[in-house]
């Protein structure tokens, strides 16, 4: 039963892996309609994660013996990618409340840094989980902290002002924090390889002690 919620967990990944260059496509070129593909794509993941829920329950009402650690890792991994959807459908909206032209500029420049990184940063997220490969995981953690310094570059220069309108600097500032979350979200999952379970998450790995 527990292969059956895997299954469904790496389904989620592919569907927000691909809900991500689409918020992104849709709010960087103002491709409205692709909102609608997003929102839709929100909604099946909503139910999946219900359905991976209902699956771990019933796995662990009918076996004696159950892997009490993989199922609450499980649990956390769908909830994670669950709230990656949202973010992505935030992206999506974001353009919808603010439409912008996102111009060739610094902030411009960062954000695709941002982006860039995340976008790595499925790739590696799912090969860490899928092959338990810890340096992927490793990686992904370290990816993580760059996205949080480029999240800060791009705050400090929007507190500056310079050559910015405010409707703008509204779509970098959400845009950008959303973008964090994504992030977050990726370093939680991978984190579950390196991770005790009550670490899952943290960007800074246990030292095993040598007492």
């Amino acid at each position: 039963m527990l292969e059956s919620a895997f299954e469904a967990v790496d389904r989620m990944h592919e569907q927000t892996h691909s809900m991500y260059r689409l918020s992104v496509k849709c709010l960087v070129e103002n491709q409205d309609e692709i909102a609608k593909d997003i929102s839709r794509e929100d909604r099946v993941i909503n139910t999946t994660v219900k359905d991976v829920r209902r699956e771990i329950l019933e796995y662990l009402a009918i076996n004696s013996a159950p892997d009490i650690s993989a199922s609450l890792v499980l649990t956390g991994i769908a909830v994670d990618y669950e709230r990656i959807g949202d973010y992505c459908k935030n992206i999506a909206q974001l353009g919808l409340m603010y439409p912008a032209q996102l111009e060739s500029s610094p902030y411009f420049d960062l954000f695709k840094k941002m982006d860039d990184n995340i976008t790595a940063m499925f790739d590696f997220t799912l090969q860490s989980v899928k092959e338990s490969d810890t340096q992927r995981a490793r990686d992904v953690m370290k990816m993580h902290v760059t996205t949080k310094k480029l999240h800060t570059d791009i705050i400090a220069m929007l507190n500056k002002g310079d050559n910015i309108d405010i409707q703008t600097a509204i779509v970098y500032a959400l845009l950008t924090e959303f973008l964090r979350r994504i992030s977050a979200h990726l370093q939680n999952i991978a984190s579950t390889v390196v991770q005790p379970y009550d670490r899952v998450g943290f960007d800074k790995e246990k030292v095993p002690s040598t007492e």
